[in-house]
């Protein structure tokens, strides 16, 4: 299966990002995948664009999208009326599969993306049939939701009345429309539905019960494989294959009757938007590196000659935890710095080197460091001399990891990485049995503190043998190569804690003698959902750029004076 092609379709001044799926032969209808609200989208990421792929070779054009303030989309996520812009957006999205010709266009739609599909064809009565898969019925049901996961996130509840809900905001004017959503009001009962329900999952057999007393007939299908997809990290969440073909086949079996009359390659404003970014007018062009996917965001004017390059953290594709790199991708681009939002193999909008969709994806792949390499290239090659690599968990990892032996560029960027982690990326060393044995127990509380108490004789004795290097190494090998590396930690990250336990003597003394810098946030989680300390990190970004730009001294936060209990605190004088 080919890459899908990548469009910008909507309006001018509230461009969204798609993805289009294409049939290898002849065309019989097409299909738009509305996608859920928040990190049930990151979970469910790599469903939906299998189902895509299905589709496609069932002869059907896909096409996925992300609404407006999500995603690679235009806009910030805190619009007034963010719920009736994503209905505006679904029709969008149905107007650009007729673009593309298709009479009637299918939807297929998840969650609340699912609930819009059957919103959008209360106002549009020539569209296809709609596969809802576990759709929400109430608004008001999904917000009460919505209020229990942001119970639970850092920083969920705000004073203003927002949720923060796993680093996706529900402002207060999105939760009103969202208590007031009621997705069936003038659905037309002549509608062919199909639904799936997974036993098992929330709320079961409840949407059918109330698509029926809404007057609705839904082909009902009942399989397992929902709570897998939006329950579970969406690192490890395993794609419902049985379930997806036969959403696929139920589609495709509907819309032979709406033959396509004429299909156009041409997207619809072309590769490059310009548009709002939210703190200025920015561009911003979908682009391949190695047929690897990118986002490149720069001013419309003038550049600097600084670029970032944002790095995947576990499953999120390039738009980063909680659209984090989004956010400081068109913050920094108002201030003069491109940057490329980058999804390495596997992740995100790229195949994996074997060009399929992973099904079950190790986080990080061995050919992550030679594609990093090749992305720091393309920006040389654009004209962007001073580059720096930012990446949170893995990400954070693999940049220290890869720059520690390879490639160069002017500075580092590091949150949250667990550095007693660092995989192989193919650069650098084979990770030995012994260190793969003693990094994967660091994932695991209770084996993580077993681990804590050997001396740290023995793990010195164990770096000095090349049998389980110490980070200090590492570090020490980005310094020594001339580039600036910072650290970024939460006051209760486990990376940190893992260091301060485990031989910290190595990474005091480098940060004491200001070869690399040193951050610990107040309150940061480990994903940066907490969009206060999320500010605090964009403004450490800012001072690293210019501190790298202006060729300044190494500099090192002495905001580490947070205890954690048990361990010897790392000082950074």
């Amino acid at each position: 299966m080919s890459a899908p092609d990548p469009v910008w379709f909507g309006s001018r001044s509230r461009p969204l990002a798609g993805y289009v799926h294409r049939p290898a032969g002849a065309v019989s209808g097409g299909v738009l995948i509305c996608a859920p609200f928040g990190y049930e989208a990151v979970c469910a990421h790599r469903s939906l664009r299998r189902l895509a792929d299905l589709l496609a070779a069932d002869g059907l054009i896909a096409l996925r999208f992300d609404y407006e303030g999500a995603g690679q989309s235009s806009g910030t996520g805190h619009e007034e009326d963010l719920l009736s812009r994503w209905q505006d957006d679904v029709a969008s999205g149905i107007a650009e599969l007729r673009r593309l010709g298709v009479t009637r266009p299918a939807l297929a739609g998840l969650r609340l993306g699912a609930s819009l599909a059957l919103a959008a064809a209360a106002h549009d009565r020539e569209v296809g049939p709609i596969a809802l898969w576990s759709p929400l019925t109430s608004g008001a049901r999904y917000y009460r939701e919505l209020r229990g996961h942001a119970a639970v996130t850092s920083g969920g509840v705000l004073s203003d009345g927002s949720l923060n809900v796993t680093g996706h905001l529900v402002s207060p004017s999105f939760a009103s429309e969202l208590r007031a959503f009621r997705p069936l009001t003038d659905v037309p009962p002549e509608l062919e539905l199909l639904l799936i329900d997974s036993p098992g999952f929330r709320d079961y057999g409840r949407a059918a019960a109330d698509l029926r007393d809404a007057g609705l007939e839904p082909s009902v299908i009942d399989m397992p494989g929902t709570a897998e997809v939006i329950e579970e990290d969406a690192e490890l969440v395993a794609i419902p294959e049985a379930l997806l073909n036969r959403m696929s086949r139920w589609i495709a079996q509907r819309s032979s009757r709406a033959p396509v009359e004429h299909d156009t390659d041409d997207s619809q404003f072309g590769p490059v938007v310009e548009f709002d970014g939210g703190a200025g007018v920015i561009r911003e062009e979908i682009v391949r590196i190695h047929g690897l996917h990118g986002v490149w965001t720069e001013p419309p004017s003038t550049r600097d000659g600084r670029g970032v390059i944002f790095l995947n953290n576990g499953a999120a594709g390039a738009e980063g935890p909680g659209r984090a790199w989004v956010q400081f991708a068109r913050t920094l681009a108002a201030g003069g710095v491109s940057s490329l939002r980058f999804d390495q193999s596997g992740l995100g909008e790229s195949p994996n080197p074997k060009g399929r969709l992973t099904r079950r994806p190790k986080v990080v792949a061995r050919t992550t460091g030679p594609e990093i390499l090749n992305a720091v290239s393309w920006m040389r090659d654009r004209g962007v001399g001073n580059i720096t690599v930012v990446g949170l968990c893995s990400g954070a990892q693999v940049a220290v990891r890869l720059f520690a032996f390879d490639g160069q560029v002017e500075n580092i960027v590091s949150i949250n990485p667990p550095l007693f982690s660092l995989r192989d990326i193919g650069v650098g060393p084979i990770v030995r049995l012994l260190w793969d044995y003693l990094t994967y127990p660091m994932r695991k509380d209770k084996a993580r503190r077993v681990l804590h108490h050997i001396p740290a004789w023995l793990w010195k004795g164990l770096d000095a043998l090349w049998i389980y290097p110490l980070p200090a190494r590492f570090l020490r090998r980005v310094a020594d190569r001339g580039i600036r590396l910072h650290l970024v930690f939460g006051d209760h990250d486990k990376g940190i804690v893992d260091i301060q336990c485990r031989g910290s003597d190595g990474v005091e003394r480098l940060v004491s003698e200001h070869r690399i810098g040193l951050e610990i946030v107040e309150d940061m989680d480990h994903s940066m959902f907490n969009h206060s300390s999320r500010s605090r990190v964009l403004a450490t970004l800012h001072r690293s750029l210019e501190a790298a730009q202006l060729a300044a001294p190494q500099f090192a936060i002495d905001d580490v004076s947070e205890r954690i209990a048990g361990c010897r605190p790392i000082s950074t004088t």
